[in-house]
């Protein structure tokens, strides 16, 4: 299965954005370098990976680095992540750590949908 994530972002701190943390986990095992990642901006400038934190079976976690920063106040900057899995089941689980108090989802499927909501 083929993943496209959208991340618009607004910059509300007093400090430039330089980098961010990708999450990606799976139902099926595999390594980092298996996904076919690829991380690009708005610019569709390739995003390269910087560091590897977590590369286990069934979790991925790694940062990017901008191609410039994303300055205070700043609008209308984001970026792409696509990957591909050899998943068993077609679940998408999105677990967002983010403190946000505002988040759009919005997903575009080939099909129809049911869709289960779970908030904590």
């Amino acid at each position: 299965m083929h993943y496209r994530r959208l991340y618009e972002i607004k910059n509300t701190s007093e400090n430039p954005i330089h980098e961010v943390v990708h999450g990606i986990a799976t139902d099926v095992e595999t390594n980092l370098s298996d996904l076919g990642i690829k991380v690009y901006d708005e610019d569709s400038v390739i995003l390269p990976i910087s560091y590897v934190i977590i590369d286990k079976a069934y979790q991925k976690e790694f940062t990017t680095v901008f191609n410039r920063p994303i300055e205070k106040l700043e609008k209308g900057r984001f970026y792409v992540l696509e990957y591909q899995v050899k998943e068993k089941e077609k679940i998408l689980k999105i677990i967002s750590g983010s403190t946000a108090t505002n988040l759009l989802l919005q997903l575009i499927t080939p099909k129809v949908l049911a869709i289960q909501w779970f908030t904590k």
